[in-house]
């Protein structure tokens, strides 16, 4: 549980996110996220990938709880990562976000690249966190991510294991 969020603020440097910036995905972007979700989810087509960002571009009922995807675009313009969150009330917790397929394009400098594109994605799930009201970021990540699973549980995000094999239609509902 991360209430007023203390552990991920300080844990986070704002100058090495700074290259980034984190913002939701339209949908006139989505081919553009096509080829970074489907490094991550590779049996996703171009097809489903567009009816589910179709689909969250939508009206919501509560738009406050309205699901969305968030992308970290590089100076360049290049998608450098990506997160599908959503949101859940959770037993002890209260109002939670609930963050699923998350992915870090590798760049040449392995550990720097990937570092940068979470921190930055990571301050996102911060802010989106506090101006929804959650009490809790919740982080779903596989079991292999074992970099991305100690950085998160050192931010004091709660951190679940899922198995990778499941599309994006299968956790939108």
């Amino acid at each position: 549980m991360i209430g007023d969020f203390t552990n991920m603020k300080s844990a986070i440097a704002d100058g090495v996110g700074s290259l980034l910036r984190v913002s939701p995905l339209c949908l006139q972007r989505a081919d553009a996220a096509y080829p970074l979700m489907h490094s991550a989810l590779p049996q996703l087509t171009l097809d489903e990938w567009r009816r589910y960002v179709a689909a969250l571009d939508g009206p919501a009922e509560d738009p406050s709880r309205a699901p969305g995807i968030m992308v970290a675009t590089a100076q360049n313009g290049v998608l450098r990562g990506a997160y599908v969150y959503g949101f859940e009330t959770r037993w002890g917790d209260g109002p939670s976000l609930v963050v699923r397929h998350l992915v870090v394009r590798h760049v040449a400098i392995p550990l720097l690249g990937q570092e940068m594109a979470v921190r930055s994605l990571a301050t996102s799930m911060q802010n989106l966190a506090r101006s929804r009201d959650c009490h809790a970021i919740v982080v779903v990540l596989p079991p292999d991510a074992a970099w991305e699973i100690d950085y998160f549980r050192k931010l004091g995000c709660e951190v679940s294991i899922l198995d990778t094999a499941r599309t994006l239609a299968a956790v939108a509902t």
